[in-house]
């Protein structure tokens, strides 16, 4: 009698411990299973006000210094608007050395934008030192040269200085970045401006002969 009911305590506690283990086992699926909700439906959350709102998730990840994060919400920010003003804040954000394959792609896309001129002579009237054409394709030479070579970087700065050669044109900026060009660069470089002198006004000559002497300098 009294192994008995001995057997029927052991067996009523190891009840107890399963019942208890399996409480547990449906505590934890629960428990991950709300999880799970929870974080899908922040996702789906999230993914909406991204679609909807890039530019104050883009002006957010800037002010965090998340700046490559910001660049791509910018980026989503000018496909959902399509407006040069917007492509143009992209171009200005990036940075060319972080990206260059996209840095090249972005500003490739602003200055062939058939508004380009129209937003280059609105922003000029701010009356910066530096030319929006000039700017914008000095950074588009830099994401050329390190991206597809010096003869497409080469290419875009003569189609920009075509409309001038100024102070602050690309090809200076070529020849004045920090380990930009290598001395064959430089040489090719020569020749192009070389070249490029016969079709030029005086007044722009005198600042393509500064350049002329900078490559010397550093080719000596």
């Amino acid at each position: 009698m009294l192994k008995a009911r001995i057997f029927s305590k052991s067996v009523d506690f190891h009840k107890v411990i399963w019942y208890n283990i399996r409480m547990k086992k449906l505590i934890l699926k629960t428990a991950l299973i709300t999880l799970a909700s929870v974080i899908g439906l922040s996702a789906v959350i999230y993914g909406v006000f991204a679609l909807c709102f890039p530019l104050s998730l883009a002006n957010l990840f800037e002010n965090m210094g998340m700046d490559s994060v910001a660049v791509a919400y910018y980026r989503l920010n000018y496909e959902k608007t399509g407006d040069i003003l917007d492509l143009a804040d992209v171009c200005v954000k990036i940075d060319v050395n972080d990206n260059s394959k996209k840095a090249e792609s972005y500003i490739l896309e602003l200055v062939e934008h058939k508004d380009f001129s129209s937003y280059c002579i609105d922003k000029d009237e701010e009356k910066s030192p530096i030319k929006s054409r000039d700017f914008f394709y000095g950074k588009l030479v830099v994401a050329s040269k390190k991206n597809s070579g010096i003869e497409k970087a080469i290419e875009h700065a003569k189609k920009c200085v075509s409309e001038g050669y100024t102070e602050f044109n690309p090809f200076r900026l070529m020849i004045t970045e920090e380990n930009l060009l290598e001395r064959e660069d430089l040489v090719l470089v020569k020749e192009e401006l070389t070249e490029l002198r016969q079709s030029i006004s005086l007044t722009e000559e005198v600042i393509l002969e500064e350049d002329l002497e900078l490559i010397k300098q550093l080719l000596a």
